[in-house]
């Protein structure tokens, strides 16, 4: 299975918010079915959701600084509403356009915003995802690193479709669609025997103690009770000692190598 990338970087015009060609007014802001609730599980999976978008209205004259801020609020606005409290970590965007100002490196496919963000997330580029509706917005994922998904809408080319065949990156129908693949699991994944540190897992009453050999870590840890594994619901282990530990796991831990993965994320990568 693929590991779930530490960011994910979102076009926003067609991708989660609907297309009406240079929005320049918060009136014209309607979101992209699915896509808030597409937006609110990577927030619960503890990555940051990072727009990335071109707006070269802005040096063509159509609307202007401000104008992009207010839709921006509003986009946020309605995503939160609709989502459940869904949000947006940070928003980069382009204003230029080649036609007014010349070539930039940051308008899309080119790749200064991305770098920006990596910089300012302390990124490595190799563990992030694109997702956008164009080949311009993961382009990049061929260029810097990381795993690109291009998504069907109203505002995708044949020469998209085209150019992401030659560079093998991933479609998907939808923004939902690309963030289950980013993000999904088979309840077989989900399955505590399945974490790649754990020899055993037995699952028993709360009478019996048993044990569990990470083999990773070459340490046992005594187990009072080790219910199902649920998405979402557990707390990090302490980190073991150099002997052997007993440590009490409740609903929905996962053993220290998963969460060793992941340094100080609460979260087992299996598990998310």
């Amino acid at each position: 299975m693929k590991r779930i990338p530490d960011a994910v970087f979102l076009d926003r015009d067609g991708t989660i918010m609907e297309d009406a060609h240079h929005i320049k007014s918060p009136k014209q802001v309607r979101l992209v079915p699915g896509a808030a609730a597409a937006v609110k599980k990577i927030n619960d999976a503890k990555v940051p959701a990072i727009v990335i978008t071109n707006q070269s209205g802005i040096a063509r004259g159509i609307f202007t600084v401000d104008d992009y801020q207010a839709v921006r609020r509003q986009f946020e606005s309605l995503l939160a509403a609709e989502g459940g409290g869904a949000r947006i970590d940070a928003s980069y965007y382009c204003p230029h356009h080649p036609s007014v100002a010349g070539p930039c490196s940051c308008r899309k496919p080119g790749t200064k915003m991305f770098e920006d963000a990596i910089r300012d997330f302390r990124l490595d580029p190799n563990k992030v995802a694109y997702v956008g509706d164009r080949w311009r917005d993961v382009a990049a994922s061929k260029k810097i690193g990381g795993r690109g998904i291009m998504i069907e809408s109203p505002m995708t080319t044949e020469e998209d479709r085209r150019l992401v065949r030659e560079d093998g990156i991933e479609t998907a129908a939808s923004l939902a669609d690309a963030v289950e693949m980013l993000f999904g699991l088979t309840e077989k994944d989900r399955s505590p025997s399945s974490c790649p540190g754990a020899a055993l897992i037995f699952r028993q009453s709360s009478t019996i103690s048993t044990t569990l050999r990470v083999s990773t870590l070459r340490r046992s840890f005594s187990l009072r009770r080790i219910e199902p594994i649920r998405p979402h619901s557990f707390a990090p282990l302490p980190r073991p000692s150099t002997s052997h530990t007993s440590i009490p796991l409740t609903m929905g831990q996962c053993c220290w190598s998963c969460y060793a993965n992941l340094g100080s994320t609460s979260s087992c990568w299996r598990d998310i």
